[in-house]
C-alpha cells in the first residue's frame, strides 16, 4: 500500500503496521507522508478508517469515520514557490484523467475526529512579525474535536464542528468550539455557536 501511494504521489509514504477487519475497518500505525522537499507533510501514530463502501475497480472509498491520533500536519509554502506543499496531492485527486489506469480515487469522509493533533502553517516568503496569532507562521497544538456532515454546494463547504479545542503558540487558547459552519470564499457563517 505504501509503495503504491509513494509511486502514485511521487513522494515518500510509509506505514509501520496495517490491520484490516473484514474490509470495513482499517487501522494504520505510524502513517507518514513526506512532501516533495523531504519534510513531514502528515504523520499520525494511528489512523482509523471505518468504511461504508470500497471499490477498487471504480476507485471509490466512502468513509463513515476517519480518526487521527497523536500526529501533525505541516502546511508549508516554501520560499519562491507558487503553491504550498499540499498542492501535489490536491492536484492528484482533482485530475481530469478518467482512464481506469490513471483515474484518482474518489474519497468521501462523513466524520473526521482529531485526538492530540498539531497543525503548522508556514509561508516562508512572509516576514511579518505580528503580535498575537500570526496566520503566516501559525502553530496550533493539542487539537481535539470532531468535524462531520460535510457537504459542498458551489464554492461553499457546510460542516458540523463539535467540541473543537486547541492552543496556539501565541498563547491563544480555545477550550470549546461547537457550531454548524458554512465556509465560502467570501464569508464564514456559524450557527448554534458555543465558544469558550
Amino acid at each position: 500500500m505504501a509503495a503504491y501511494l509513494s509511486s502514485e504521489l511521487n513522494a515518500r509514504v510509509s506505514i509501520d503496521h496495517i490491520s484490516i477487519r473484514f474490509v470495513r475497518s482499517i487501522v494504520l500505525k505510524g502513517f507518514y507522508v513526506e512532501d516533495r522537499h523531504g519534510d513531514t507533510l502528515i504523520y499520525t501514530e494511528e489512523l482509523n478508517l471505518l468504511i461504508d463502501d470500497i471499490s477498487t475497480s471504480k476507485k471509490i472509498l466512502d468513509v463513515s469515520a476517519l480518526i487521527l491520533k497523536n500526529g501533525e500536519f505541516n502546511l508549508v509554502q516554501y520560499k519562491g514557490e507558487k503553491h504550498d506543499n499540499l498542492f501535489f496531492i490536491s492536484e492528484y485527486f482533482s485530475s481530469t484523467d478518467t482512464s481506469s489506469k490513471n483515474a484518482p480515487w474518489k474519497i468521501k469522509i462523513k466524520k473526521l475526529s482529531l485526538n492530540n493533533f498539531s497543525f503548522k502553517n508556514e509561508i516562508e516568503d512572509d516576514s511579518t512579525t505580528e503580535k498575537g496569532v500570526n496566520f503566516s507562521h501559525l502553530h496550533v497544538k493539542n487539537i481535539n474535536g470532531t468535524f462531520s456532515d460535510f457537504t459542498n454546494e458551489n464554492d461553499s463547504l457546510f460542516l458540523n464542528i463539535s467540541k473543537l479545542a486547541f492552543s496556539e503558540k501565541s498563547g491563544f487558547q480555545v477550550n470549546e468550539f461547537t457550531a454548524k459552519a458554512n465556509l465560502s470564499s467570501n464569508e464564514i457563517r456559524l450557527k448554534n455557536l458555543i465558544i469558550r
